[in-house]
C-alpha cells in the first residue's frame, strides 16, 4: 500500500507516495529494533507510542525494499519525520494498516488455541 509521506522541500513539506508493507517480518525486526518480545508490543506502544510507529514505519518501508530488490534511500531520521508530519488521512490510513495487521495475527494464534483445545 502507499501512503504519501512528507518530504521538505525548501520552505515546505511536499506530500510523495512512499509504498509501506506490513507482515510478520516487519514486526520481527522492529521487535529486534527495539530488544523486545512480540507479546510485550501492547505494554510498549501504551508508554513509547511515536517511538513504536515511527520504527514501524521504517520497517514498512525497508520490508518492502527488500521484496523489490532494491537498497533504502530513506533511514530512520526520515521515518520519524513522516510520522510527526503525516497528514491526518494518511494517519488514519497507517493505523488501518496496522490494526489489519495485529488483527490477522490475532486470528491465526486464536485458530491455533482452539485446535489445542479439541
Amino acid at each position: 500500500m502507499k501512503l504519501s509521506l512528507p518530504f521538505k522541500s525548501w520552505f515546505f513539506y511536499k506530500e510523495k507516495p512512499v509504498e509501506i508493507t506490513f507482515n510478520i517480518g516487519t514486526l520481527e525486526a522492529l521487535c529486534n529494533d527495539l530488544k523486545i518480545n512480540f507479546w510485550q508490543i501492547p505494554d510498549y506502544v501504551k508508554t513509547n507510542d511515536f517511538d513504536f510507529s515511527s520504527l514501524l514505519l521504517y520497517h514498512g518501508y525497508v520490508t518492502t525494499c527488500e521484496k523489490k530488490y532494491r537498497k533504502p534511500k530513506y533511514t530512520k531520521h526520515h521515518a520519524s519525520i513522516w510520522y510527526n508530519y503525516m497528514s491526518v488521512d494518511e494517519k488514519k490510513k497507517f493505523i488501518g494498516m496496522m490494526t489489519e495487521l495485529f488483527g490477522k495475527i490475532s486470528e491465526q494464534y486464536r485458530g491455533e488455541d482452539k485446535k489445542k483445545v479439541e
